[in-house]
């Protein structure tokens, strides 16, 4: 895939984010990032992780997975996506391919699977071949907002509430 592309999507969702800690998990974390991004986020703490050893992940604002889930097998690489989204930072983005065009590869993904570990889809890419690549993301402050209707106003008695 470019990598221009792909470091151009990181970029808007790192510039949003603005994270004080990153964690990397990529096969080589050095190119997982855009050139610039040491420049522009100087305060930041970058931290490879193996994803092959998900227990020994460190905690940080937001995670990156890029090229990891499609080379674990589908359980794993689920369970190590929902322990980064769950406990280890409230912000991650994921890289992948899609579909079944990809020999070699130990999991093939969709939309649907990516979707119903409750991530959303900010951006689709192609590479050079032009097979389908999607970068979606995770934010827990934006995962379930609270309804309108969940306040006072609707209630029976509003009056007798008390906070």
């Amino acid at each position: 895939m470019s990598d221009h592309l792909q470091h151009a999507a990181l970029a808007a969702w790192l510039a949003e984010t603005a994270p004080a800690s990153l964690l990397v998990l990529d096969p080589d974390p050095a190119t997982a990032l855009p050139a610039d991004f040491a420049a522009r986020h100087p305060a930041c703490q970058v931290l490879a992780g193996d994803a092959r050893a998900p227990a020994a992940l460190a905690r940080a604002d937001a995670a990156v997975l890029s090229h990891v889930l499609e080379h674990l097998d589908a359980a794993t690489a689920r369970a190590l996506l929902a322990r980064v989204r769950d406990q280890l930072c409230p912000a991650c983005v994921v890289l992948v391919p899609l579909g079944a065009d990809w020999p070699g590869h130990a999991s093939h993904w969709q939309d649907t699977d990516l979707l119903a570990l409750g991530l959303t889809l900010r951006a689709r890419l192609r590479d050079d071949a032009g097979r389908p690549w999607a970068l979606f993301e995770f934010a827990i402050a934006r995962y379930k907002t609270v309804p309108d209707w969940l306040n006072a106003r609707f209630w029976a008695h509003p009056e007798r509430w008390r906070p």
